[in-house]
């Protein structure tokens, strides 16, 4: 295939993930609806990028934080935009949508991360301004009441209680385990992208709450939890029967793809040297498979390329590239 239509195709599959993390959240878009966890502050610096390619996202962002931006957590998204910010392949470009949608906000909650940019937002262009989406979000309470982590936060507060019950839920829940993901505070930790010490202190007090109890056969720092079988009930009486959340996965990892696959696209399109385009499309496909096992989707058959760059031909990279990005939607879907 072309160069073109390969960077085209990227573009498309990271505009469809994007968009079915929206539908799950309430903001109908095309494509399917995902399955898994959510993480509304990813899902932000998902739609950050990806908006670039299709505004309709930004609208659909804008009109759901009219609504429910009393449940983002600024903490873990600063904590997010620090962690990008410390890595060469970031650039300032990847939060523009982001600035302009804290300037629109105009709420002084957001200060705290617009401070990580030393650069002033700069608005630009949108197909709508007001905060209505040319699709319309559903009924508010059934938004709240179908996504777990919503209704966790709207409960007991935005922050580290509601996000490590929510994690404790959906993994005591699963039906499969291939990371062997558990409760304990450096999984977790790494998982929620909280700092351990917040983590240690509400694990804590989540103990003495009765909501977690520590297994006795795992002692020390790295104690692991279980969850009281009584809160898997916390939902009843909400109205309507919760989506369940079938695997918890880390949308954080699927944002540094996204910004790995920005940079990407522009060193390929300015790179003449079939060459370095081979090394660098062999590159982005090695991150992405390790990213895509940090991020805990269990993607069969891993094409990572272990033959010799000059025996690999442009359109098996390009077409593994495709697959394996194609293989975080299907799973998360």
């Amino acid at each position: 295939m072309s160069q073109e239509k390969f960077l085209n195709n990227l573009d498309e599959i990271n505009i469809d993930i994007t968009w079915c993390h929206w539908n799950r959240l309430g903001v109908t878009g095309p494509g399917k609806l995902n399955q898994c966890s959510t993480d509304p502050e990813a899902l932000i610096l998902l739609t950050s990028i990806a908006g670039k390619k299709d505004l309709r996202l930004v609208d659909g962002m804008m009109t759901w934080l009219h609504h429910y931006e009393s449940l983002i957590s600024i903490e873990r998204l600063k904590s997010y935009v620090r962690e990008l910010l410390s890595k060469k392949t970031t650039t300032h470009e990847n939060f523009t949508i982001l600035q302009n949608t804290i300037a629109e906000l105009n709420s002084k909650r957001w200060d705290s991360v617009s401070k990580l940019f030393n650069n002033n937002p700069s608005h630009s262009s949108s197909s709508d301004k007001s905060h209505e989406s040319r699709k319309k979000l559903e009924a508010h309470n059934t938004i709240i009441r179908k996504n777990l982590q919503l209704f966790l936060r709207r409960m007991f507060g935005v922050g580290t209680r509601a996000d490590i019950i929510y994690y404790s839920m959906v993994v005591s829940e699963q039906q499969k385990n291939p990371f062997n993901l558990f409760i304990s505070a450096p999984q977790m930790a790494e998982a929620l992208h909280y700092n351990h010490s917040s983590i240690h202190r509400t694990l804590y007090d989540l103990d003495q709450a009765g909501i977690l109890t520590v297994d006795s056969r795992k002692i020390g720092k790295n104690k692991i939890f279980h969850l009281n079988p009584d809160i898997m009930n916390i939902d009843q009486g909400r109205g309507h029967k919760p989506l369940r959340d079938k695997y918890y996965i880390d949308w954080f990892k699927i944002v540094e793809i996204f910004i790995q696959s920005e940079q990407f696209k522009k060193q390929i399109q300015n790179t003449m040297d079939d060459s370095i385009k081979k090394s660098r499309l062999n590159g982005f496909l090695k991150s992405c498979s390790v990213l895509t096992a940090e991020a805990f989707i269990d993607v069969k058959n891993s094409l990572m390329n272990t033959q010799a760059l000059k025996h690999v031909g442009f359109d098996k990279l390009e077409a593994d590239i495709l697959s394996s990005v194609q293989g975080i939607y299907e799973f998360v879907t």
